[in-house]
């Protein structure tokens, strides 16, 4: 059965062969895409011996693949999603099955036809609220998008809208009558509505548990979690909170049609099928690199024995970078998660994260000076140079305060290396900053990197 938003007639299924320095797997916050080639080029000068390099927090896997071309590689992060890139790009691929065979697959899915059909109520509905919203009438799809969700019901948090109320009864008596696995509907449940169309989010469940019984499990995982990314229908394409349609005194934000109509409109299985070829193009030849699911603190006590450099690249401030990713993470754990409730502990959060959802020491100002040490010191102790990736504050661009000052982390990674120089990263090009500049904070930096040599163990 062949939907809208699941590419009901082939098209194109090639992907162009993409190379490690455009290469973006997901919408990714603080991405190092265009300062790869003065990381790279710091990490060398660090360490000519081009030996393994450990990138302790992946994230997207952009420094690991670039830097993969020239060395073996372990990237270590404490996320799943980001295990599963890395995974997918740093090894050879053995995904042989053809676009036409895959795409054939996923249509003649048993699961994807119970799905469809426990969420007819709500597809239905969504198709009719869609129609409307192209003619200007919104009422429908800001029912679906802000007061739509499964899971919310199913906790007791009925939807206000009379048709989004009937629809979600009615798809979870089907559920209920079809016996399915939740962790198997968790992107229908958790996530339709919010932030994918319900088609969208179905489509996403039949790809996640045919994924999980290929071949290379990580490769079409991880095409999944890029499609995610490419189609989700919010601000920046992250997953902080869904859109809100409706401004504080009720009215609903017109504008925003456009956005609502071509996001909730991307065909899926296209979009997997593209990245399922991208990463089959991209993937690394090398062999031994290793993707590994890992705190920073225990990879270094446990792997630095393999390392020749470290390079990190941790949070700066605030913002819990599992807020902007989770959705990503429960697709990539493939479980079904209980939902944190909001502040005031009354409703699930409006952005439906994990209840159990990563909090890391770098994003508390209390303890962040703390996990430095902890990083730049566990580091010397293997007697391996580190390259420190870091995000100096412009108050003119308004942007997030970091919990650290540049002086205050060079007076940390100086009390470990002999060596420590601070580059300024402005395009294609860096220079030194003198220490004067370090001590006074520069208003345009906005990327700088440590390069921490002669470790000085105590």
């Amino acid at each position: 059965m062949y939907d809208a938003s699941a590419g009901g007639k082939a098209k194109n299924d090639a992907a162009p062969v993409t190379s490690a320095a455009d290469f973006r797997p997901i919408h990714y916050l603080g991405s190092k895409l265009r300062f790869l080639p003065q990381i790279l080029s710091g990490i060398d000068e660090v360490d000519p011996s081009g030996g393994t390099l450990c990138d302790l927090f992946s994230g997207s896997g952009t420094v690991s693949l670039a830097a993969a071309l020239k060395r073996r590689v372990i990237s270590v992060d404490i996320q799943e999603y980001s295990r599963v890139i890395a995974s997918a790009i740093l090894r050879p691929s053995s995904e042989q099955i053809t676009p036409a065979a895959l795409r054939k697959s996923l249509h003649d899915s048993a699961l994807g036809e119970k799905l469809r059909e426990a969420f007819g109520p709500l597809l239905a509905l969504e198709v009719r609220g869609l129609e409307q919203a192209a003619r200007g009438n919104l009422e429908i799809i800001r029912a679906i998008i802000e007061d739509g969700s499964v899971v919310a019901a199913q906790q007791g948090e009925w939807s206000g809208h009379k048709e989004v109320r009937k629809a979600i009864g009615e798809t979870l008596s089907a559920l209920e009558r079809l016996n399915l696995p939740l962790s198997a509907t968790v992107a229908s449940r958790h996530f339709g509505g919010a932030y994918f169309s319900y088609s969208q989010a179905v489509w996403l469940d039949t790809i996640a548990a045919a994924s999980r019984s290929a071949p290379d499990v990580d490769l079409r995982l991880a095409a999944l979690l890029s499609t995610a990314s490419e189609i989700v229908n919010s601000v920046g394409k992250q997953f902080a909170q869904p859109l809100r349609l409706s401004d504080s005194s009720g009215s609903i934000k017109t504008h925003l049609t456009t956005k609502i109509l071509r996001d909730r409109r991307i065909d899926v299985i296209d979009a997997y099928l593209r990245f399922v070829a991208r990463f089959k193009s991209i993937a690394s030849e090398r062999e031994g690199n290793v993707a590994v699911r890992s705190d920073y603190a225990d990879a270094i006590r446990e792997l630095g024995g393999e390392v020749s450099v470290f390079y990190a690249d941790p949070p700066y401030t605030r913002d819990h970078y599992s807020r902007f990713y989770h959705v990503l993470e429960t697709l990539a754990l493939g479980d079904d998660p209980a939902v944190a409730m909001s502040n005031l502990g009354q409703q699930m959060s409006r952005g439906f994260y994990r209840a159990d959802r990563h909090q890391s020491d770098f994003c508390i100002k209390s303890r962040a000076p703390a996990a430095f040490d902890k990083l730049i010191s566990g580091c010397a102790k293997w007697r391996r140079p580190l390259v420190l990736s870091y995000s100096a504050f412009d108050e003119t661009r308004g942007g997030r305060p970091r919990l650290l000052g540049i002086g205050d982390l060079r007076q940390i990674a100086e009390q470990h290396y002999g060596t420590v120089s601070v580059l300024e990263l402005n395009g294609g090009q860096h220079s030194k900053l003198t220490s004067n500049e370090i001590n006074k904070g520069s208003g345009t930096t906005t990327e700088v990197l440590f390069l921490c040599q002669n470790p000085q163990v105590m």
